[in-house]
């Protein structure tokens, strides 16, 4: 029985290849503050690189399962880690005209904050529409 053990692979595997991603790197800024007396959290995110700017105010309706005044110290806690150069605590990811806002290491669900720019359409929709009414 021959065998072909010692022939000629067929099968080579390709050299390794670099992959590198092409996509610029983004720099951020973030700024956190919460509201006491009117109950909100406010999420600002700058892109510096593209210039476009993402804004969201979240209540305690937004939580359900969790304390507002937890998921805003655990959320600016991360933010000013983060931002003065210590162990990034937060990521941030673009998509589809938003950016989502990632706490590690927490209960806290991802924050997705709309454009700027469209945030303020939204509410200039939504107020032309209760005017409407």
């Amino acid at each position: 029985m021959a065998s072909n053990y010692g022939s000629k692979n067929q099968y080579h595997p390709k050299a390794s290849q670099e992959l590198f991603d092409k996509k610029k790197a983004h720099t951020w800024q973030i700024k956190g503050n919460f509201d006491g007396k009117q109950g909100r959290l406010n999420i600002y995110i700058y892109d510096a690189t593209t210039s476009k700017e993402y804004e969201q105010y979240f209540t305690q309706q937004s939580f359900q399962n969790l304390k507002l005044f937890d998921v805003a110290k655990k959320t600016i806690d991360a933010i000013n880690t983060t931002m003065n150069g210590g162990i990034p605590m937060c990521t941030i990811q673009e998509w589809q005209g938003m950016a989502y806002l990632t706490i590690q290491g927490g209960q806290i669900p991802t924050l997705a904050l709309p454009a700027k720019q469209q945030n303020q359409q939204q509410n200039q929709q939504q107020f032309g529409q209760q005017k409407k009414k």
